[in-house]
């Protein structure tokens, strides 16, 4: 009499194998949720950026004029102090490139500071002695005479302007181009089965007039990925989608280069913001925080520079913050 070996647990639990077209139904579906949680990421990273936007310009913009006007103070009682001084021709050069770095930071929120900066340039430049201003000359006119795409390695121009050419306000509703035989077939599939005309059901005949004017819009638009969405909410599983494997990998093929572009804009939209912070101010998320945090800083370091004006009187403060920058 034979016996046959107990299961094990492992053999009890194994999961019977897909076949191709079920995996690539699997993936679809996949793909499909995906997206639609992607769209909702870029929804909410595209309102966090827009209200970022708004309050910056409300609320930190007057602080970095505030900034600049209390910057501009200080370089005023040091330039003074430095003028009724002697300094040697090094603390003279370091004087200048430090004063310059100040006014170049505040000079876009203080014509003042514009125009003492390019006095102050003038004035570094000639202090230069005549070997240096003939190179920094040479320097200038070739940058002049020098196409400015030259400046990059040809492989690193190349990444350059494929990500330039990227829409940097690409938005949830971006996707790849689909092939316009897919459309026309698709779409008479799914009138056929939507038909809201044929539903008894009030709530239903709502929800698919809906879905009706969703699937009109996206042939109109040619936007295959709303008819593949639309197609995902009719079926009750994935083995009615009834597509060759071979059409349904293209689709999913497609529906992958649209969650790519998804996530790349989402990038987009968070570097817009963190341009704008700077790394180290960077944290994402909630627009009202951020600000806050960076109002709290600008505030802090305006208090700074004021207790700044009353400490540097005298020609040994002036050097003792030259030895502290330099």
């Amino acid at each position: 009499m034979k016996h046959s070996l107990p299961q094990t647990s492992k053999q009890k639990d194994k999961k019977p194998k897909l076949s191709p077209l079920e995996k690539a139904q699997n993936r679809f579906n996949k793909l499909v949720q995906e997206i639609s949680e992607q769209e909702d990421r870029n929804k909410t990273e595209a309102a966090q950026a827009d209200r970022y936007h708004q309050l910056y310009q409300e609320k930190i913009l007057p602080l970095l004029r505030q900034y600049a006007q209390e910057k501009m103070l200080l370089v005023r009682q040091l330039d003074d102090i430095f003028y009724n001084n002697r300094f040697s021709k090094s603390q003279t050069r370091q004087y200048l490139e430090w004063i310059i770095q100040t006014l170049m930071e505040i000079s876009a929120f203080n014509e003042a500071a514009e125009t003492l900066l390019q006095q102050k340039q003038q004035e570094l430049y000639d202090s230069l002695p005549r070997r240096s201003k003939d190179k920094l000359n040479q320097v200038h006119e070739e940058l002049e005479n020098t196409d400015p795409s030259s400046w990059m390695e040809e492989d690193w121009a190349d990444d350059y302007r494929e990500e330039s050419a990227f829409d940097v306000n690409a938005t949830y509703q971006q996707a790849p181009t689909p092939e316009v035989d897919d459309i026309g077939p698709l779409y008479k599939e799914l009138a056929k089965k939507i038909h809201p005309d044929l539903e008894q059901d009030e709530a239903k005949k709502e929800w698919k007039h809906q879905l009706m004017q969703q699937l009109t819009e996206a042939r109109k638009n040619k936007d295959l990925y709303t008819l593949l969405r639309i197609k995902a909410q009719l079926e009750e599983s994935a083995a009615e989608t009834n597509w060759p494997l071979q059409q349904l990998q293209r689709f999913n093929k497609l529906l992958q280069q649209k969650l790519d572009a998804l996530k790349r804009s989402q990038l987009h939209t968070l570097a817009g913001r963190m341009m704008r912070q700077g790394l180290d101010g960077f944290a994402g998320g909630d627009a009202e925080k951020d600000i806050h945090r960076e109002m709290r800083e600008l505030k802090k370091t305006i208090r700074t520079i004021r207790e700044e004006r009353t400490q540097f009187q005298t020609k040994e403060h002036l050097e003792y913050l030259l030895n502290l920058v330099g």
